[in-house]
């Protein structure tokens, strides 16, 4: 890893790296991993409740993956070049075949959170009755501010250029 890049470490055990002398490095990595954590969540929430919406929303997100690994192998718009995240975390991210991984246009995580939010934010809307519109609207806003804040950890931590 080059000398200019600072003292850059991965979040835990995953292959997200964030600056470590930056709080908002650290707080958009963390962010950054929302899909995991939506992942084992729903995962979780299926075995206990076993509902269609919960499923087809686990189903949905699954196909949204398999979306993103053709539109990165047809985009091949490659990653920021120069990125100290990507540097640092490289051998993870462009390990196997190189394959979709090394391309950045989708980015898997904005792409999967968008969907999450449109999802629930079109069930809060149209399925979910007993509670004000008001707080419907609010909880949706809140939904759409997630998946515009991992999109823009996804460009801060230099995972992905602004116009990706």
């Amino acid at each position: 890893m080059s000398d200019d890049c600072g003292a850059w470490q991965p979040f835990g055990l995953t292959a997200v790296a964030y600056q470590s002398d930056d709080g908002l490095s650290y707080f958009l990595a963390f962010v950054s991993l929302a899909p995991p954590f939506l992942i084992a969540m729903l995962t979780a929430l299926l075995a206990f409740r076993r509902d269609w919406q919960t499923f087809m929303l686990l189903v949905g997100l699954i196909l949204n993956v398999v979306l993103n690994k053709v539109l990165k192998s047809t985009f091949r718009e490659p990653r920021p070049s120069g990125s100290c995240a990507l540097e640092y975390s490289g051998s993870l991210l462009s390990s196997g075949s190189g394959g979709a991984e090394e391309y950045g246009m989708p980015s898997n995580h904005a792409q999967f959170v968008a969907f999450f939010a449109a999802f629930l934010s079109l069930f809060l809307l149209r399925r979910t009755t007993g509670a004000p519109l008001a707080e419907r609207l609010l909880l949706s806003a809140g939904l759409c501010g997630g998946a515009g804040l991992v999109a823009y950890a996804r460009v801060y931590l230099g995972y992905h250029s602004a116009s990706q």
